[in-house]
């Protein structure tokens, strides 16, 4: 059931999102909840769908980086500072490869998950050196 907790993290980022767009008060209180669902019972055991939640709250600090809003986005970083390299390497890597919205199989939402505008991809450069991690040559 990985790709549950997967899909509910991308959702909970989207909505978060959304929130700062429309000004919501809602959005600390939806933020301060994402940052949750990396911990036990949500992920114990599951390294693919802890990836997926570190991947969207990744994306999601990616977002406030381009939008100007490091305060938030260093809220998420402070939340990694204790992952694994090896998974933040894996993260960045994933996610810096996503070039395009369409996704090879057929969903019922019809987009990938990991996709960013190339303006907000290239803020991942910013966050992951906040998490001391550099982007390996290739």
């Amino acid at each position: 059931l990985s790709f549950v907790t997967e899909t509910a993290a991308y959702d909970i980022s989207a909505l978060a999102q959304y929130a700062n767009e429309i000004g919501s008060p809602a959005e600390e209180g939806i933020l301060a909840e994402f940052l949750e669902l990396d911990r036990p019972p949500f992920v114990r055991g599951k390294e693919k769908a802890l990836l997926g939640v570190r991947k969207a709250q990744v994306k999601l600090a990616a977002y406030y980086l381009m939008t100007g809003q490091e305060r938030r986005a260093r809220a998420i970083a402070e939340d990694m500072h204790d992952e694994p390299r090896e998974r933040l390497l894996k993260i960045q890597h994933q996610l810096s490869a996503v070039e395009s919205k369409e996704f090879w199989e057929i969903i019922d939402r019809g987009r990938n998950f990991e996709y960013m505008p190339p303006a907000q991809r290239a803020c991942l450069k910013t966050f992951f050196e906040w998490l001391n991690v550099e982007a390996e040559a290739k």
